[in-house]
C-alpha cells in the first residue's frame, strides 16, 4: 500500500509540472529565450531532444557570420563577452587564443557549449535533455501543455506552461500546435516577390555540416574512411578537378574545394563552398523538416557519411592533385570536441525550416532599399537586427 501511495504521489507530481515559460529547442535562440525569461524571474524549462546545448553555434558554426560588430547586441553580445573571458581566464588576456577569438565572435564548439551551459545554470533554468516533443494540449486555440518522450526509454513527461516558445530550427512545436506555415518557396503571386518561382514548391535550401577540424597532431584523430565509402560518389568533384573548375584546397585561393575559416587553438570551421561539389548534398534533405525521427536520422547519417567521405577523398584519392591532398591531410577530427557524441557534431546545418504564416510575414520586399534610402524599410516594432547577405 505504501508503494502504491508513493507511486500515485509521483504521478500526481508529474501531472502538475508547470512553468511560466516552456522553451522547446536548445538552439542559440532557445538558450537566449530561456536565459532571459529566467533572469526576469519566470520559472523556465528548456527542453532539448539531444544531449547538445547551443545548436549550430556550439555545433560547428564557430567562425560567426558577422558583417560588422556594430550590428551585434543583446544576448549574443553577452555571449561573445563570455567567450572572450573564457579564453582569457584559461590562457591569459594577452594570449593568442584571446586574439584569435576576435572579441569572442570566433570560438571552439566546446567553448561555446560551456558558455551556454553556464548561462543557463546561473539563472537556474531547468534543462531537460533527451526529450522529444510528441504531443501538445490546447485550451481552445491556446497552447496549454506539451508532452515529451524520453528518448532513452524513460517514458513521457507532460509540462504545462503560461508561454511556449518554439526555438527549434524546424518549427516542430509550431506544427504540433496547428499553427499555419509554409515549407519551401511560395509562388511569385503570393507576396509579389520577384525572385520567387511561378509555382510554389516544398524545396528547401541544401543542408550541410559545419565541421570543426584541427591541425594539431597531438589533438587529431585523423580523417577516417567512413563505412560504405565509395570513391565513385565523388565523381563530380573528380570531373571538376580535371576541368579546372576546382583548383585549390580552400579559400582564399581561387576555385577552392572548401571554405575554411580559422578559430582558436589551431582549429577551423569547415563549410560548404558555392559552385562546387562540396559539403552540401542536394535534394536528400527535403523530407527532413516534416520527417519523423527515423527519417531525420537517415538524412543525418547520409550527410555525415558524405562529409567524412569528402575529406577522405580529398586527402587520399589519386585523382586529387597532390597539393590539395597534402593540405587536406594536415587536418583531422579533434579529440577534444563532441566527446559525448563520438567526436562528431550532433547539429546538422538545417538552413531552412517551417515558415510561420503570422500577422507579419518577412518577405523579399523587407530586404530591398526603401525609396530614397540605402537600407530596407524601417520596422519600428522590430525585436532583433540581422545584418548579413541573403542566401
Amino acid at each position: 500500500m505504501r508503494s502504491l501511495i508513493l507511486l500515485l504521489s509521483l504521478v500526481a507530481t508529474q501531472a502538475a509540472e508547470h512553468y511560466d515559460v516552456v522553451v522547446v529547442g536548445a538552439t542559440p535562440a532557445g538558450v537566449a529565450a530561456a536565459y532571459n525569461a529566467a533572469r526576469e524571474g519566470a520559472t523556465t524549462v528548456l527542453v532539448e531532444e539531444t544531449i547538445h546545448i547551443g545548436g549550430l553555434a556550439s555545433g560547428g558554426l564557430s567562425n560567426t557570420d558577422l558583417r560588422d560588430f556594430e550590428s551585434v547586441g543583446g544576448t549574443f553580445q553577452e555571449f561573445m563577452r563570455r567567450v572572450q573571458s573564457d579564453y582569457a581566464d584559461r590562457y591569459g588576456t594577452d594570449s593568442q587564443q584571446v586574439k584569435d577569438s576576435v572579441l569572442g565572435g570566433y570560438y571552439e564548439p566546446g567553448v561555446a557549449r560551456r558558455v551556454f551551459e553556464r548561462m543557463l545554470a546561473e539563472q537556474k533554468v531547468n534543462v531537460l535533455k533527451f526529450h522529444r516533443l510528441t504531443a501538445v494540449g490546447k485550451q481552445g486555440s491556446r497552447l496549454s501543455s506539451a508532452t515529451f518522450q524520453d528518448v532513452r526509454g524513460g517514458g513521457n513527461r507532460t509540462i504545462s506552461g503560461g508561454v511556449f516558445i518554439d526555438a527549434t530550427y524546424e518549427g516542430d512545436l509550431m506544427a504540433r500546435a496547428d499553427v499555419p506555415y509554409h515549407l519551401g518557396c511560395e509562388a511569385k503571386a503570393k507576396y509579389g516577390e520577384s525572385l520567387a518561382p511561378d509555382e510554389e514548391n516544398k524545396w528547401v535550401q541544401t543542408f550541410n555540416f559545419r565541421v570543426c577540424l584541427t591541425r594539431d597532431p597531438a589533438n587529431s584523430m585523423g580523417l577516417p574512411k567512413p563505412k560504405g565509402y565509395r570513391a565513385g560518389d565523388f565523381a563530380q568533384l573528380a570531373q571538376e578537378l580535371r576541368e579546372g573548375k576546382v583548383t585549390s584546397f580552400a579559400n582564399p585561393d581561387p576555385n577552392p574545394a572548401l571554405k575554411v575559416r580559422p578559430i582558436p587553438n589551431n582549429k577551423a570551421d569547415f563549410n560548404d563552398i558555392p559552385n562546387a561539389f562540396s559539403l552540401a548534398v542536394e535534394n536528400i534533405n527535403h523530407p527532413w523538416v516534416e520527417g519523423d525521427p527515423a527519417v531525420r536520422k537517415d538524412i543525418f547519417d547520409q550527410y555525415k557519411r558524405h562529409s567524412l567521405g569528402l575529406f577522405y577523398f580529398l586527402a587520399n584519392d589519386p585523382q586529387v592533385p597532390e597539393t590539395i591532398r597534402r593540405s587536406m591531410k594536415q587536418w583531422g577530427i579533434p579529440k577534444d570536441e563532441y566527446r559525448d557524441s563520438d567526436n562528431w557534431t550532433p547539429a546538422l546545418y538545417v538552413r531552412e525550416g517551417r515558415r510561420m504564416i503570422g500577422d507579419f510575414v518577412f518577405t523579399e520586399h523587407h530586404t530591398q532599399p526603401a525609396a530614397g534610402s540605402l537600407r530596407g524599410p524601417m520596422q519600428t516594432d522590430s525585436v532583433a537586427v540581422g545584418f548579413y547577405s541573403l542566401n
